[in-house]
Parts: C-alpha cells; sequence; structure tokens
C-alpha cells in the first residue's frame, strides 16, 4: 500500500513558509540548497525521504522555534557524480535515500511555497531512478507532548483521528524506516 495522504483534522493552522537557496559546497560534486521554514509561533517537525517505496522518517527536537532551518544535499558516490546520497535536515532531524540523477549537474530545487501546519507537504521531488520525494509534517509546538530525550509525540486529541502508519511514525520513538508498495 501506498504512503497514505496525512491531513490532521484536529492540528492547529498555521502557515509556515520556505524560504532559502543554492549555497556552494566546499566539497567538489556536492550540491546543496539552504533554508528555513518560518512561522508566527513555534513549530516541530517530521522529515520523510521516500525513495522508491523505501519511507525514512525523523522528527526534529521538541524544542520548537518560529524558524526551522533546513538543507538538501546531493553527495554523489561514482566518478560520474549520478549516483548520489540524498541527505534532507529540518532542524536536527535528517533523514536520507540513495538514487541516480539523470546528470552530475542535477541541483536541489524544493517549491518555494506557504503550507498549512497538520497536514503532509511536498517540499522537494527529485527526477531521479528510483523516484526520490522529500516530504514534511509541521505541528505547533502545543500540538505536542515532551516526553524523555528531547523527542515529542503527537498530543492524544491530535493523534486520536490518525490511522497507521500515522499513528505510530508520531507517537512512537524519533526515527523509523518502512516499506510502501
Amino acid at each position: 500500500m501506498p504512503l497514505p495522504h496525512l491531513v490532521i483534522p484536529t492540528a492547529t493552522r498555521l502557515q509556515v513558509r520556505l524560504t532559502g537557496g543554492p549555497v556552494v559546497h566546499p566539497t567538489a560534486g556536492y550540491r546543496e540548497w539552504r533554508g528555513q521554514f518560518e512561522s508566527t509561533e513555534p513549530i516541530v517537525a517530521l522529515a520523510l525521504t521516500i525513495s522508491g517505496t523505501h519511507v525514512s522518517w525523523t522528527r526534529t527536537s521538541h524544542r520548537g522555534t518560529a524558524s526551522l532551518q533546513t538543507s538538501i544535499q546531493f553527495s554523489p558516490y561514482d566518478e560520474e557524480g549520478r549516483k548520489i546520497r540524498v541527505g534532507f535536515m529540518i532542524l536536527d532531524a535528517g533523514t536520507a535515500s540513495q538514487t541516480v540523477v539523470d546528470s552530475m549537474h542535477a541541483q536541489p530545487a524544493p517549491l518555494l511555497r506557504s503550507f498549512p501546519t497538520g497536514e503532509l507537504v511536498q517540499i522537494a521531488t527529485i527526477d531521479s531512478q528510483p523516484p526520490c520525494e522529500l516530504k514534511a509534517l509541521f505541528l505547533a509546538r502545543r500540538d505536542v507532548a515532551s516526553v524523555r530525550n528531547g523527542v515529542w509525540h503527537a498530543r492524544g486529541d491530535v493523534a486520536a483521528p490518525l490511522t497507521e502508519p500515522w499513528r505510530t511514525i508520531l507517537t512512537y520513538g524519533r526515527t523509523g524506516e518502512l516499506e510502501a508498495a
């Protein structure tokens, strides 16, 4: 089953805006984009990398702020620069996958736009084999509870309407992987 879309009806609605641009990476062949997600009040995030059917996810720490730093990096691991490791970071939450792009000149190019909290959103689509998507879910800090070791869980009323795999992703652990057909 494919990873189902997610809209949390009980989540606080805030607008989040993505800004940023490409930066020169000090290592030859690496391509990087840096920016920030900005909101009017503290937010936390879930970062997801979907490569083919493999999904990896990580949540930021529970200390939400109104501005979360983000980056996307292409790190080549072949001489042609086409086989890449895609790294996606939001604050201290990082996910990664491997894929093959058509050209060593392919650059990270996220969609610079605004979107609401409480909804899984597309950050970037990488034209590659297998196809690679970078997605994120943002929640208002007030919609989560702090648990041990800096981890947050969606509050009970926010998590109640969720189905799997979202309930587990947002209420258990800080990082994980799964296969979605």
